[in-house]
């Protein structure tokens, strides 16, 4: 009995909100007939004076792949596409009956498929579908299915694109057989008749019905993408983070750190694996100002610019639970929370892609930073080979600062400072579940180096120093107790003596 009503709260709780996909699709859906051009004049955009052409020497060392939603125009002329490997023009929006598209937008005629194709920068149209009802008669009509993945083939090879995105929300239990072998002849079917192309599939970011068959997914399609957000969604009973990266004591138990390892151990290849975050936050209405209040009503979406611009009007403060912004204030008697992710809260999510060694990540939705640069900055200085690694820094478990680690974590990251000739790691804290939780050091760049010591319980590394410029971790826990983890802080000797030249008197030979 416990059983089945786990398994009943699970199906009810997954589909009592919507994601910010589908609230912003039908919100806009009242401009359905707009052009490019006329989505401008909505939005009040110009065009850069600049050419969007390429600029940077910089070459990506992940996938960085953003969401383009129709309504945000020509808003790609603006896109620093040398930091963009993909562009997903969104959507292609499915008729559940038939297959067939009830709306593509502007996609037979923008120009964002030429602009991006001219930087380099491959294309996938993405295919919508909205809530269990629809896609239980989508999936279980064969003839449907197929008619969709015709229509998608000859849309993508009208464009000369790249690929297919499938975001498919609210697919119920049921179907999990259905979607994959729809699926499965999409990707065979794509890519006989375009060998290149690629395909992605949106994955929930709590997939509480266990309904995606990740495992069967993983070795089907290209890449699979967690959407790592609405873990607090417009109608949150408490104010929150969209897309916290950690839960600490406060938020709950739910957080993209530990859906990144849940995917994983669920059979979701590392490389393979897109984390996408946030461009997006919630403004809630709340009881009061203290953290994680009550609401009292629906949140209403902000865009990144908003939220950056509203925070330096009412003052934001770090939260340390989930490495987020937040900002608070008070209008006509009600209280006001928004918690938001500006370029320190990405960079720590971006870490921890690369700590996890994912493909890379994602964003919903490209645009909503408007004008500001430190957003293209951030994904320039973390994931291509113009990247540097600080000399000082601060290295969680999992948990973050102020929670405790996951069960069955299973990762190693090697720490390589950039210049630098020696590495320090001093350890703050350091609590694991003694003989099962274990945190390997090695002295170098793999874990085939010499191992420094395997510590476990509350036997702390204490100051680790490595005999070069490298130091590698290794994490294992088990299935069973977690508890904090640690917090380490590193340091380096960069090798900053330049180099001298000296030139010394040649003795002339005039003979063999």
């Amino acid at each position: 009995m416990r059983y089945f009503i786990f398994l009943l709260i699970s199906t009810v709780f997954a589909q009592q909100f919507k994601s910010i996909h589908q609230i912003e699709q039908e919100y806009y859906s009242k401009y359905s007939h707009y052009s490019e051009m006329q989505f401008d004049k909505l939005n009040k955009y110009k065009a850069p004076k600049f050419s969007n052409q390429k600029t940077q020497a910089c070459n990506l060392t992940k996938n960085v792949m953003g969401y383009h939603p129709y309504w945000v125009g020509t808003a790609y002329t603006g896109y620093d596409w040398s930091v963009l490997s993909h562009v997903i023009y969104f959507s292609y929006e499915v008729n559940e009956n038939t297959g067939d598209y009830n709306n593509i937008y502007s996609w037979k005629t923008t120009n964002l498929v030429n602009v991006a194709h001219a930087n380099g920068t491959k294309v996938q149209l993405c295919a919508t579908l909205f809530g269990s009802t629809k896609l239980s008669t989508f999936l279980s009509n064969a003839t449907a299915r197929q008619r969709c993945i015709d229509s998608l083939v000859a849309l993508v090879q009208l464009r000369g694109a790249d690929g297919v995105n499938i975001d498919f929300e609210g697919v119920p239990s049921s179907q999990k057989a259905n979607f994959v072998q729809f699926i499965t002849d999409l990707t065979n079917q794509l890519k006989t008749a375009i060998p290149t192309a690629e395909v992605s599939v949106a994955l929930p970011a709590v997939d509480w019905s266990n309904a995606y068959d990740v495992a069967a997914l993983n070795g089907i399609v290209d890449h699979l993408m967690i959407m790592g957000y609405d873990f607090y969604w417009s109608t949150a009973t408490s104010a929150g983070p969209t897309g916290l990266l950690y839960t600490g004591s406060v938020f709950g138990s739910r957080c993209n750190s530990r859906s990144i390892n849940d995917y994983l151990n669920r059979g979701v290849s590392p490389n393979k694996l897109i984390l996408i975050v946030p461009y997006y936050s919630f403004r809630y209405p709340t009881t009061d100002g203290t953290l994680n209040s009550s609401t009292t009503g629906s949140g209403i979406s902000r865009t990144y610019s908003t939220a950056k611009t509203e925070s330096a009007t009412y003052g934001a403060t770090w939260e340390a639970n989930t490495q987020s912004r937040w900002y608070k204030y008070q209008s006509g008697g009600q209280w006001y929370q928004c918690y938001w992710h500006d370029s320190l809260s990405l960079s720590e999510m971006y870490d921890v892609v690369n700590i996890r060694g994912l493909a890379g990540v994602g964003m919903w939705a490209l645009s909503y930073d408007g004008s500001n640069t430190e957003l293209w900055n951030l994904l320039r200085e973390k994931f291509t080979d113009c990247s540097q690694i600080p000399c000082t820094g601060t290295l969680w478990d999992m948990g973050g600062p102020l929670g405790n680690y996951w069960n069955n974590e299973d990762w190693t990251y090697t720490l390589t400072p950039t210049g630098a000739s020696k590495v320090s790691v001093s350890f703050n804290s350091f609590s694991t579940e003694s003989g099962y939780d274990t945190l390997f050091i090695y002295d170098g760049n793999s874990t085939s180096a010499p191992l420094i010591g395997a510590y476990t319980g509350t036997n702390s590394p204490g100051i680790i120093n490595a005999s070069g410029s490298s130091l590698t971790f290794r994490f294992k826990s088990d299935g069973a107790t977690v508890v904090a983890g640690w917090e380490a802080t590193w340091s380096c000797v960069a090798d900053a003596t330049p180099p001298t030249t000296s030139v010394i008197q040649p003795q002339w030979k005039n003979d063999d």
